[in-house]
């Protein structure tokens, strides 16, 4: 907890990389460090190769909703069936945060 505030104070980000399900720590994170600010990664890796949307796109709001939160697309294809993914698998995803 005290690196994370004294992180705050150099004008770092810090990124937040992790996995849909653990989305709802990530909020409770968040949180706590109000002046910290947050890049997370990959759009927290939601599951895309199994189409599931939800609870992914509930949390995703959630986070967004606050102003010290920011999100790389980058990496979605990871999550989408490496051999045969279409920019029409990834698209809900990015429709989301619409």
């Amino acid at each position: 907890m005290q690196a994370s505030r004294a992180l705050a104070s150099t004008g770092l980000v810090y990124d937040i990389l992790i996995y849909e399900r653990h989305l709802a720590a990530a909020i409770d994170f968040v949180d706590r460090h109000p002046r910290q600010v947050f890049v997370l990664d990959h759009v927290a890796k939601p599951r895309i190769k199994e189409r599931v949307l939800e609870p992914w796109r509930s949390r995703i709001f959630d986070l967004a909703k606050r102003d010290n939160v920011y999100c790389k697309i980058s990496g979605m294809v990871t999550e989408a069936d490496w051999t045969n993914w279409t920019a029409a698998d990834l698209q809900p995803y990015l429709d989301a945060g619409v």
